[in-house]
C-alpha cells in the first residue's frame, strides 16, 4: 500500500511537471506535438506493463516464483534508476 501511495505521488509529480518543462523549452510550432507525446509515452508504458503481467501469468512451477517476485522488480528498479539520474543531464530551463 505503502509502494501504490509513492508511485501515485511520483506519477502526479511526473505528469505535471514534464510537460510544463517541454512547453518552456521547445519552440511554438512544435509545442502541441511535444506536449501531448507526454501523455502518450505514459499511455505506452502501462502497456507495456500489462503486456510483461500477461507474459509472466504463463511461467509456472518453481520459476514462477523466482520471475515474479525478481523481474518485475528488477525491470523496475532499473527504470527508476535510469531516470533518477538523467535529470543532471537536463538542460536548465531558465535564460
Amino acid at each position: 500500500m505503502v509502494a501504490r501511495y509513492i508511485t501515485g505521488i511520483g506519477t502526479g509529480i511526473e505528469t505535471s511537471t514534464v510537460p510544463m518543462y517541454q512547453s518552456e523549452l521547445c519552440e511554438a510550432r512544435k509545442r502541441g506535438r511535444l506536449v501531448s507525446s507526454e501523455p502518450m509515452f505514459v499511455g505506452v508504458g502501462i502497456v507495456i506493463a500489462y503486456f510483461f503481467d500477461y507474459g509472466m501469468s504463463f511461467v509456472g512451477g518453481k520459476s514462477r516464483q523466482d520471475c515474479t517476485g525478481g523481474s518485475p522488480v528488477t525491470y523496475s528498479l532499473t527504470q527508476g534508476l535510469l531516470r533518477g539520474v538523467s535529470p543532471w543531464h537536463a538542460r536548465s530551463s531558465s535564460p
